[in-house]
Parts: structure tokens; C-alpha cells; sequence
């Protein structure tokens, strides 16, 4: 059974290569340490518990994502399928994308300089932080998704 899930492992990675990542150690926010904090006791004195993760190179993994052919390759997938890394120019004053706001067109203006080499990335970013009901002492992980802005509702929900 163990080779079966080295082979299986191996053929999901040659079919979705991803960047490789590195293993960290993250020390823990425990009630412990608030404690200490909150009583400005030396908290070297308490041994914090670490947990060992996964962090992978966000430019790498984002260009990887950037460069999927099918995610924007696909011209359903994007909010503005003709000029999709163009300024983005509402539809009409009803327009409520992400783009058509205030901030991005103020934005972009800013700090975009060569719009024949640059574009302003947008991103949506969500927590799930339902772990935090798992109890008091417990580590839980709390999920990081983050997706781009140029592309349509239907595409961040359901690819």
C-alpha cells in the first residue's frame, strides 16, 4: 500500500507542479504567553510550543498561478476578457467589481507607470477562522486562500 502512495504522490506532482516549499517552525499564541505578556513577566522564562509548517515562495507560487493556462488562459474566467491587465474601465456608473472602485482606478493612476509591462494585481484574500471553535489549548490551522481580482466571481468559486 505504501508504494501505491508514493506512485500516486508522484503522478500529482508531475501533473500539478507547484513550487517547492520549506519547512518552518511557528511558536504558538497560547494562553500562557497572553498571560506572561499581560503580567510583563520574561517570557524566555516559559517554554512556548512550536508547530512545524509549510511556507512556500508567495512571487513564485503567484506566477505559477498567473501563468496557469487554465485559469486565465480561459477568457470566461476574466472580469475584462479583451484588455484583461489593462486599466480597468467600468461598464457603466451601476458597475460594482472590484475594479470599478474608487480606490483601484486611484490606484492603478498611482502607481502604474508602463502599462506595457506593468499591471496592477488585485488581491481577494480569506481566512477560514472556524478553527478557533475547536477549544481552549487546541491547535488548529486556519486556511489561506487568496485569489486574483481579474477574474469573474464564477471563476473563483468553482475552479
Amino acid at each position: 500500500m505504501h508504494s501505491i502512495v508514493i506512485v500516486l504522490k508522484e503522478v500529482v506532482e508531475q501533473l500539478f507542479p507547484v513550487p517547492q516549499h520549506e519547512p518552518v517552525d511557528i511558536e504558538l499564541e497560547t494562553l500562557g504567553a497572553l498571560e506572561d505578556s499581560k503580567n510583563n513577566q520574561n517570557r524566555t522564562q516559559n517554554k512556548r510550543q512550536t508547530v512545524r509548517a509549510q511556507r512556500w515562495p508567495f512571487k513564485a507560487v503567484w506566477e505559477d498561478y498567473l501563468l496557469d493556462p487554465q485559469v486565465f488562459g480561459l477568457k470566461e474566467n476574466l472580469v475584462d476578457p479583451d484588455t484583461p491587465f489593462e486599466k480597468y474601465k467600468p461598464k457603466s456608473r451601476e458597475d460594482r467589481s472590484l475594479h470599478a472602485g474608487k480606490w483601484y482606478q486611484d490606484t492603478y493612476d498611482t502607481k502604474v507607470t508602463n502599462p506595457k509591462t506593468e499591471f496592477l494585481e488585485s488581491l481577494i484574500i480569506y481566512v477560514d477562522k472556524s478553527g478557533r471553535t475547536t477549544g481552549i489549548g487546541s491547535s488548529c490551522g486556519e486556511p489561506m486562500i487568496v485569489t486574483s481580482g481579474h477574474l469573474t466571481m464564477s471563476a473563483r468559486m468553482h475552479r
